[in-house]
């Protein structure tokens, strides 16, 4: 398989939600650690306190940012950790988010989301 370290230096190369050791490329991808954060924030506002994290293992630097936000901000809010799935895949995701799901819902989680959802409070 070529490398894009092969590409010859007239040709310009962007690197997408894929950041490299090297800087032999531009990089154009996600803020991960403020999508997670948000995510979180949404998440205690509506009052939950287990989640589960479903995703793939750390191939990417995007994965690795989105995992480590994770573990950072489950510790900042005290929230409890259900399941996690980190081989994600076509073919196991429907497993994994079942499995997600059944251990990691609460009581308290979907009573928030119900009231989140119909207004109350």
């Amino acid at each position: 398989m070529p490398s894009i370290s092969n590409v010859p230096d007239d040709i310009p190369v962007v690197t997408v939600d894929r950041a490299l050791d090297k800087p032999i490329a531009d990089f154009g991808g996600v803020d991960n650690e403020l999508g997670i954060q948000l995510l979180f924030e949404h998440l205690v506002e509506q009052g939950v306190t287990s989640v589960g994290y479903a995703g793939t293992d750390d191939a990417t630097t995007s994965r690795v940012e989105r995992w480590q936000s994770f573990h950072r901000l489950v510790r900042r809010h005290d929230i409890e950790v259900g399941a996690t799935c980190r081989v994600f895949s076509v073919e196991n995701g429907g497993n994994a988010g079942t499995t997600c799901l059944a251990t990691c819902w609460s009581p308290a989680s979907t009573e928030a989301s119900s009231r989140a959802s119909s207004g109350r409070r």
